[in-house]
């Protein structure tokens, strides 16, 4: 039986490191990472409890709303899940008017007391949006967006699942995604860093002392001994059998031998289209191919694919919708209004 002890910590400490980033962006790998610095526990599961805890602050019943939160908590820590269960259902009747943001790092800074932890890390791909939200809630947060090429992002995403539209949405959210990221890098840089997923891989010992030196984490080289995670020809694992660690340079610019000639250029004309050349130019100035150049038919066929493309991204949408229309409505306006 766990005795609940209601803790809330906020020194600098503890301060917990959030991991944003497109899917097949590195996320897992960093949060992996984190996990194997000492004093650290690191969730590198998907969470989306920024994206719910609106909604879980709407759900009036209290043992209803602590199963809510305990749930997008996704605790991987098996052995204190009846404590987390027991802590959010405590508090929540001990102070119903606790917001679930405020209940889920008072409960993160509990459970690394238990572990005799000092800091926590959570991957959530979406959390770049929420980084403001954030910043006024935990102003001693810190956020890591996990920056790749978004061809390489498209090769993955054709790579999982061929039939999905890979170019437009993925282009579309990447636009986005590094539009916010640098803009908070420039607002916050003591509290946001963006992370280039090809330095990691090819310049791990410097691109990782850099960071730990951010984190105020001692450096070992231990931490760069992760598995390749999360690959692309795989479902979800953590661990890929028989493939290299995931700090190696296997995966740069993967796209050259796994996307066809129009998809390039479908990637091209989309960044082109929705303004995502100039941070091209900024980021990723040894792109193996010139954006642009391109046989005459691979171009009349990556126009022809871009202009079904939102068709096929709003079928996907209205089937999301279907399954949790008030958590996708939701979702879709806070990128609207970032």
């Amino acid at each position: 039986m766990y005795r609940t002890r209601f803790v809330t910590t906020k020194s600098p400490s503890t301060a917990p490191v959030l991991v944003a980033g497109r899917q097949h962006s590195g996320n897992t790998m960093l949060s992996v990472l984190l996990g194997r610095m000492p004093g650290w526990y690191a969730q590198s599961e998907e969470s989306t409890l920024l994206e719910r805890h609106g909604i879980i602050d709407q759900i009036v019943d209290v043992p209803a709303r602590a199963e809510a939160l305990v749930q997008a908590i996704g605790l991987e820590d098996p052995d204190h899940g009846p404590w987390l269960a027991d802590y959010v259902k405590g508090r929540w009747i001990e102070d119903p008017s606790l917001p679930a943001l405020t209940m889920w790092r008072d409960a993160m800074d509990g459970l690394c007391m238990l572990r005799e932890d000092t800091r926590w890390a959570q991957k959530g791909t979406s959390y770049i949006f929420y980084a403001q939200e954030v910043f006024d809630a935990w102003p001693d947060c810190r956020m890591l967006f996990m920056l790749r090429n978004p061809w390489d992002l498209v090769a993955s995403r054709r790579k999982r699942n061929p039939k999905m539209e890979a170019v437009l949405s993925t282009v579309l959210a990447w636009v986005k995604g590094v539009q916010l990221a640098e803009a908070l890098e420039r607002s916050y840089p003591d509290c946001f860093r963006i992370v280039q997923y090809e330095k990691v891989t090819a310049e791990g010992p410097d691109t990782i002392r850099s960071l730990c030196e951010w984190l105020d984490t001692p450096y070992d080289d231990a931490f760069l001994d992760v598995p390749h995670v999360n690959p692309s020809e795989n479902p979800y694992v953590l661990e890929s059998e028989g493939r290299q660690h995931g700090l190696n340079t296997s995966r740069i610019f993967q796209y050259r031998s796994r996307l066809k000639p129009h998809e390039v250029a479908a990637t091209d004309m989309a960044l082109a289209r929705l303004g995502g050349m100039p941070l091209i130019h900024r980021h990723y100035s040894d792109i193996p191919h010139t954006p642009g150049s391109h046989p005459l038919g691979a171009k009349c066929r990556a126009a022809a694919g871009l202009s079904i493309a939102p068709l096929r991204y709003l079928w996907v949408y209205l089937t999301y919708l279907k399954r949790s229309p008030m958590h996708i409505v939701t979702r879709t306006w806070r990128r609207m209004r970032s």
